[in-house]
Parts: C-alpha cells; structure tokens; sequence
C-alpha cells in the first residue's frame, strides 16, 4: 500500500466504524438500558451490581454509555483507537504519530486483529462486553507496558508523571486495574510480584516507590473485586461456590476454552503454531538474553497462564479470551515487524497492502450490515409500541433477526454480532425470556408472542 494513503484510510475506518456503533442494534443484555438514570442513580445502580449483581468497575462505564447514542459512539471511537494505540505502544514501546508511516503501521495491526480475532463486533460494539472487558484492557496493557518496560528494559515510565496527583493517580490507576475481571488482574499480579521479588533479590533494593505502589493498588482492587458479595451471588445461581475447586469441572472447562479456539480462532491458533515451530527450530540461533527475546517469551508466557485461569471461571465465552488472543497477536505482530528474515519481510509486504484495505471493507459492509439489523429491531420495537396502544396482550407478525442474509456478507454476522436475536422473542405466551420481561415492563404488556413459526 502506498503509505501516503494511510492517513485517509484510517479516517475513513473511524468513520465507518463510527457508523457501525450507532446502528448496532440491541444485543441480550442491552435491552436493560431502556430508562435514563441520572447521575446520582448510576452510582446507586452500581452500588447495587456490586453487591448482587457484576462487581466489575467495568460495569459502572457499560451502564453509562449504554444509555446515551451520542456518548456510546464518542466512547467508543476513543475505545478503538485507545485500544490499537496501545497495542502500537506494545510493538514498538511508542505511542503512534499521526504520520503516513505510522498509520500505515496501525492499520497493519489493525487488519490483522480483526481476521485474527473473529469476533470484534462483540467486543468493541456490544457494550457490556467493550465496557467490562475492552475497556478495562485499556488498563491492563497499560499495566502490562509500564512492568515490562520497568524490568526488561529498565525504564521507569511512571517517573515521567510530573503532577501532585502523581501517587493518588496510580493509586486510582492501579485499583481500577484490579477492579477489571477475575481471570487477568491475578497473572498480572503474579508476574509483575514475580518480578518484584527477583529485582529485590538481584539489586539488593525495592523497586521504584511509584511502581510498589501500583502493584499494591491493583491487588488491592482485585480483593475487592474477589470478595464482593455479587460474586458469591453469582456462584450461588450456578449452584458452586466462589472458593470449591473441583478437577472434572475444571477439566471440562479446558476442553470448552480449547473448543472457542477450534470455532471462533482457529486462524490464530494454526498462525501461533506456525510461529512456535519456526522459533523452535530456530532455537539455537535465539539470543535468551536479549530483551526482544524475553519480550516474546513474556508474551506467551502471560498469555497461556491466563488461560488456566479462564478454564476456572464457572462459564466460557470469546471474551475470556480476549487478553490471551490479543497478547497472541502482539506476539505474531513482533515477528512481523521486528523480524529481519524473508518470511517476516514477506508477510509485512503482504499485509502492508492487503490489512488497511481489508480493515476499510470490514467497516464499510459493517456499517451496512448494522444499518439493517438496527432497522429490523426498530421495526420490531415500533410495531410493540403500535399494538401495545390498543391491547396489552401483543401478539407480533415478526421478531428480531438482525444476521444479514446477502451474500458474500453472510460470513460476516458472527463477526459483528454477539447473536441472531431471534430467540429474543418467541411463540410461547407463558415462558418468558429476559428480553420479553423487560419488554413487557417497558411497555406495560401482559403478554409479548410472534405469531406460530414466525420466529424460525
């Protein structure tokens, strides 16, 4: 690609992806952000989710931005180029300028994220998810960049914060990191205390008081995350415990993480061993010593350890995944642009011309494809309102079905979207789903069908 191009691109995929954000139409746990909430109300709603429902800071972002449009699309254009800026920062230990080169650079990362991971639509569109998970990997990179700079190369970043709310920072900082989710907080903890052992160990010293401080904040913040009494709630509905450890459903678990890669990643997983295969054959040649080397090894070690932690946690999903793939791709994205041999300058080539363009076309079909979906649920949404006036008893001609049934873009709609929608509302009058509950709360209906079959 002619990197003169590369700027124009990377606003026209905002664009669209802007596009994309505001026509995304109402997934699963969404419909609960029909009401608006002041302030004031948010803060009691969290309070209330900490104590019975998701303790997660993540959830507190979710249940603001879900209810404003403007303000979900505003959040999540930051989110998007937040969450590549740092995954540029972590390639090349420097935030991207705004150069034909450097974009050029992102929207190699870019393109190749979204083939890899297979399911971006769910995680930076459908807002509990890009609040509870993407967004906090905001702070888990962040965390992750500032511990590796600090240990394998020497480089102490959080001196560079000059203000007087430096230590109040980090603490707020470090708290929120523990606050995240239950499964990559802990490995984070572990090897960055790992770490902290071994330097005290080498240097006869502490580390920086500033870096002491964050580790401490974010243990801190997992603690209250562990021990919040919604987890145990949560635990309690599954009928297990939050503190039982069993090897059968421990080894089921496994065998649920390793089918999401074999469904959802299966080009990521035969790129990784490709890639693991090459180094091992390469072995001899590796320099152990060197800090490109030891950022490799750090990246799949972090990676895979977060896994045991995943098969642990009581239900599977992408989005445990999400840290592990996408430290996965950081590490194929080294050897991309880092590595000097024909294979890593030949693929760098290819994706230098086939990742931006791929990444604009993505977002261009999206849009579209969002476009109709969130038609579909107006239609449906519009039609609840109509009937609803003259009974309370509503009874549809059609339900919510957002998967584009056009090809080729069929092979996108798992891409974008967490699920069909079609079993959102169905023919039985007496069982209700979740979205059926608060549909007829909203509208104040007694009952909410389709027509027989009209679902299918």
């Amino acid at each position: 690609m002619n990197n003169k191009r590369a700027i124009f691109i990377y606003v026209g995929i905002n664009i669209f992806f802007a596009i994309c954000v505001f026509y995304y139409p109402l997934l699963r746990d969404e419909f609960y952000y029909f009401d608006r909430l002041s302030a004031w109300q948010l803060m009691q709603e969290y309070y209330n989710s900490y104590f019975n429902v998701n303790p997660r800071i993540g959830q507190l972002v979710t249940n603001v931005v879900s209810r404003n449009p403007l303000l979900e699309v505003m959040y999540s254009v930051f989110l998007f180029n937040a969450f590549f800026a740092l995954l540029f920062l972590l390639v090349f230990r420097r935030l991207p300028k705004f150069t034909n080169d450097d974009a050029s650079k992102f929207l190699i990362i870019v393109g190749l994220f979204i083939i890899l991971i297979n399911v971006f639509g769910e995680m930076f569109f459908y807002t509990p998810y890009s609040g509870n998970y993407t967004f906090l990997m905001l702070f888990y990179m962040l965390y992750y960049y500032i511990f590796s700079e600090y240990f394998v190369e020497g480089n102490d970043v959080l001196k560079r914060i000059k203000t007087l709310w430096r230590y109040p920072l980090i603490l707020l900082i470090g708290v929120f990191t523990g606050m995240g989710n239950e499964h990559v907080p802990p490995v984070l903890i572990g090897f960055s205390g790992l770490a902290i052992v071994y330097y005290l160990f080498q240097k006869r010293k502490w580390p920086s008081n500033d870096l002491i401080l964050y580790w401490c904040s974010t243990v801190t913040g997992y603690l209250l995350l562990f021990f919040a009494p919604a987890n145990t709630q949560k635990y309690k509905g599954l009928g297990q415990s939050a503190y039982q450890f069993q090897w059968s459903s421990y080894l089921h678990q496994w065998k649920e993480v390793v089918k999401l890669y074999y469904y959802y990643n299966p080009l990521l997983l035969v790129a990784m061993v490709l890639l693991i295969v090459y180094y091992l054959f390469s072995l001899k040649h590796l320099d152990f010593k060197s800090n490109a080397v030891q950022r490799n090894v750090l990246l799949l070690l972090v990676g895979f350890s977060t896994l045991f932690i995943v098969a642990y946690a009581p239900l599977s999903g992408t989005r445990l995944t999400f840290f592990s793939n996408t430290l996965f791709i950081l590490f194929l994205c080294n050897f991309i642009f880092k590595e000097k041999s024909g294979i890593a300058k030949l693929m760098r080539r290819c994706l230098s011309v086939i990742a931006p363009w791929f990444a604009l076309g993505y977002f261009v079909v999206g849009s579209y494809i969002c476009f109709r979906a969130s038609e579909n649920s107006k239609s449906v949404l519009l039609e609840i309102e109509q009937k609803s006036r003259h009974s309370k008893k509503v009874i549809l001609d059609r339900g919510f079905d957002y998967y584009s049934k056009d090809l080729p873009w069929v092979m996108l709609n798992r891409s974008l979207f967490l699920d069909r929608g079609v079993g959102y509302i169905d023919d039985n009058e007496n069982e209700d789903s979740s979205q059926e509950k608060i549909l007829k709360q909203y509208f104040r209906l007694e009952k909410l069908s389709i027509k027989k079959n009209e679902h299918k």
